[in-house]
Order: C-alpha cells, then structure tokens, then sequence
C-alpha cells in the first residue's frame, strides 16, 4: 500500500472550498472507496479537491500502479491542522482510517 499525504487551503483563487479532506485516485479506486468510509463525519469527497487530471497524482502512477500496489492521495484541508491538537487528532484519524483500511 502506497499513500501519499498533503493539505490544501480553504480558500483557492477568491473561493472557499467546502470539502474538508479529498482522497484522491486514478483507475484504482479500492483504496479510495475504503478510506473515504472511515470519515462519515467530515466533508470527504473523493477526488476533490483536485483529480487526475491535475496531474497530482504523478508519484503514485509512477511507483505504485505499475507494482500492483493499493493506493491513494489523502488531501486535509490546511485549517485542521494550524495547531498541535489539530495535528495529533488528524494523526490519529489518518492512522485509524489506514489501519482499517489495509485489513480489509
């Protein structure tokens, strides 16, 4: 399993966005579908806020899909983690969502 992690801004070019963490794949979509069920009290949305046609996607295409690995962009909205509980709470999530996920 390869996960690649980063955060975006809430606001992008003058516009808020609503979504709060976007799981991002290509073709593969079992990793996805598996994590984005972990966070059902959260704006999750499955390639948003960008896709593969952002080209973001680069690192997974190129190490992971070729092997046969599971894998998946996770994308949390940067405001959730401006302090260090919002940092240790997301870790925690993350770890949990990813747990589960590479058991099923």
């Amino acid at each position: 399993m390869v996960v690649t992690i980063h955060s975006f801004t809430p606001v992008y070019k003058g516009k808020p966005r609503a979504v709060e963490l976007g799981i991002l794949h290509d073709r593969d979509t079992g990793l996805a579908d598996k994590l984005i069920t972990s966070f059902p009290t959260v704006d999750a949305r499955l390639n948003e806020p960008y896709g593969p046609d952002d080209g973001v996607l680069h690192t997974l295409n190129l190490h992971a899909a070729p092997r046969g690995l599971r894998h998946a962009m996770i994308e949390i909205r940067n405001d959730f983690l401006l302090g260090e509980h919002g940092q240790v709470e997301w870790a925690e999530r993350l770890s949990a969502a990813l747990v589960h996920a590479a058991a099923h």
